[in-house]
């Protein structure tokens, strides 16, 4: 773990008054806040070093202890052995009006639960808060075509996420004042960039969770992302449950004869189908597993076609002819329903 030195983060001495850290912290803090920076990382990086050092050196006994072990590493003993050492004098900190201390946690993760870094905690111990709470889940509703259901999408999301706000650490309180990044909430709204897959086999009202992408957890766990899944109109298919339904035009030889005719599928494709000899009008037929995919298992639907059979038109004298002759041979022939 590195250490790190708060005096020269603020820009002030081992020597400068307590007022004058007060005075270059305040400065600082203008400079970089995250309202004069929007959208700048770097700056709220160095925003949330300030933070920390002037957490560590505003206090006196806070600061008595930070000198000491300055003192240890510089003289090129171990910090670590020495903040250790220290650990149980209870110097508190104060996080917004929470107090007590827990050492049994230190040194888990890069950041430790109060937004201060692993060394802070080390040296201080961390804020130890009014029982875990996980953060509130977010709710957003994405709509996908009957195609991107078919055969799985991704879409990409812009969108305002709570992030824990980088001035007070999430506490919502500084120097027991409220906050006025965040106005005592302890989160501030973040844009965010977010790609989700969408499985293939999603339904209406299907719900995809995305987890840890909701709201902050106040020393806790975030919450998760919800999408409520909804499926657009198509002008061709009609879904109902796991199958598939389509009509297709079939030109009236192929209908009386017989036929392999090209029925299509939301995904652009299309598969063969062979209709029979005498197919009527409206005839339904079911082509197995060309439906839907279910979400789980892998198994499809039924695809089923109605077919809808195309008179001619245009008719050149030879084919009027011959539909004469045809219906010269069908005098007297009974019509069936």
């Amino acid at each position: 773990m590195e250490f790190k030195d708060y005096y020269k983060v603020l820009g002030v001495t081992p020597k400068s008054s307590t007022k004058e850290i007060k005075e270059t912290y305040r400065r600082l803090a203008r400079k970089y806040h995250p309202d004069v920076n929007p959208g700048d990382t770097s700056a709220e990086e160095r925003f949330k070093e300030i933070n920390e050092a002037y957490e560590a050196l505003r206090d006196e006994k806070k600061r008595a202890r930070y000198d000491q072990v300055r003192a240890a590493h510089q003289s090129g003993r171990s910090w670590q052995t020495h903040a250790r050492r220290g650990a149980g004098d209870g110097f508190p900190f104060d996080l917004g009006g929470l107090g007590g201390i827990d050492f049994e946690n230190l040194g888990r993760g890069n950041k430790g639960s109060g937004g201060f870094s692993d060394f802070f905690e080390t040296l201080f111990g961390r804020a130890q808060q009014a029982g875990d709470q996980q953060g509130q889940d977010l709710e957003q509703e994405v709509e996908v075509t009957l195609a991107e259901a078919y055969v799985g999408t991704q879409r990409t999301f812009s969108l305002q996420v709570p992030g824990q706000c980088p001035a007070c650490a999430g506490s919502g309180r500084i120097e027991s004042m409220v906050c006025t990044v965040c106005r005592g909430s302890g989160s501030r709204l973040r844009q965010r960039r977010l790609d989700v897959k969408i499985p293939a086999g999603v339904r209406e009202g299907s719900r995809i969770r995305v987890a840890g992408e909701g709201h902050p957890g106040r020393n806790g766990e975030r919450g998760n992302l919800y999408l409520s899944v909804k499926i657009a109109p198509d002008a061709r298919f009609e879904l109902q449950s796991d199958d598939l339904h389509v009509t297709v035009p079939v030109d009236l030889v192929d209908a009386v004869l017989g036929a392999e005719i090209p029925v299509p599928t939301p995904d652009g494709k299309s598969v063969m189908m062979r209709i029979p000899v005498e197919t009527q009008n409206g005839q339904v037929f079911r082509l197995a597993g060309q439906g839907m995919p279910r979400l789980k298992g892998g198994a499809r639907g039924g695809l089923f076609v109605r077919v809808r059979v195309r008179l001619p038109k245009g008719l050149t004298p030879r084919e009027k002819e011959l539909f004469a002759e045809l219906a010269q041979l069908r005098k007297g022939s009974p019509v069936t329903a």
